[in-house]
C-alpha cells in the first residue's frame, strides 16, 4: 500500500516530533515507516479509552497504485 499524508494543523499523534503543520510524507510499497519509538511505547502501554483530539487536522491518502 502506498500512502501520502500531511499535517495541516496541530500535532500528528504518531509523529510528535518534526512533523509540524505544513509537513508531508510519502511512503511507497515496501518502504519501512511507522510511529516514533517513544510514541509506540506510550500507545502500547496506555489504557485503551476514547481520546478526543483538539485543534489538530491531518490527512492521509492510501492507494494500491504507484505514486509519482
Amino acid at each position: 500500500m502506498n500512502e501520502f499524508m500531511g499535517n495541516i494543523k496541530g500535532v500528528y499523534d504518531a509523529k510528535e516530533q518534526g512533523f509540524t503543520p505544513g509537513a508531508m510524507s510519502m511512503h511507497d510499497t515496501f518502504t519501512g515507516h511507522g510511529p516514533e519509538t517513544e510514541v509506540f511505547k506510550k500507545s502500547s502501554t496506555s489504557e485503551l479509552s476514547p481520546v478526543k483530539l483538539k485543534d489538530t487536522m491531518s490527512f492521509m491518502f492510501e492507494t494500491c497504485l504507484g505514486l509519482k
